[in-house]
Formats: C-alpha cells, structure tokens, sequence
C-alpha cells in the first residue's frame, strides 16, 4: 500500500492574529503545517493537524488544530464579542 504525503501550508490568517494579539518577547512560538496523507487506491485520507507550541522560560504549550475559514470567522465574533 503506497501513501502520498502532502504539506498543507498554514494559514496566514492565523499566524498574523496570533502575532497580532500576543506580545511576543519573551515568547517563542513555533507554526508546524499539518499533512493530508492519501493511501492510493482507497478513498481513505488522513489529515493531520497544524500545530503551534508555545514555549516561555521551561513550560510548553501545543494546540493543535485543523484550521478552517469557519474557526476563522468564530475568532472574529469572539474578538468583537470580548471587546464590546
């Protein structure tokens, strides 16, 4: 059985919110594109997530997530929802 791994790009959208909202000093953060893995001759794919880790001094976070313009637009009316 033969795979077909492919890089999918991490949306811009996200990274720059992201970059936008948190002060980043004395934060690294790290963006790793998820895959979409095909088995050939199936109708069977895997999508991997993207991930972003979040280091600070010695503690770690990892979020992953399948990002989607829907999780977009539900960030926006929870930023506008916030502020108001």
């Amino acid at each position: 059985m033969k795979t077909v791994i492919t890089k999918l790009s991490f949306p811009c959208e996200i990274k720059d919110k992201i970059k936008m909202k948190i002060s980043t000093g004395n934060l690294k953060i790290n963006f790793l594109p998820g895959h979409l893995i095909k088995i050939n001759n199936t109708n069977i794919s895997i999508e991997e997530p993207h991930r972003i880790i979040v280091k600070k001094d010695n503690m770690v976070l990892l979020v992953s997530t399948f990002v989607s313009s829907f999780l977009i637009k539900e960030f926006d009316i929870y930023e506008k929802r916030r502020k108001n």
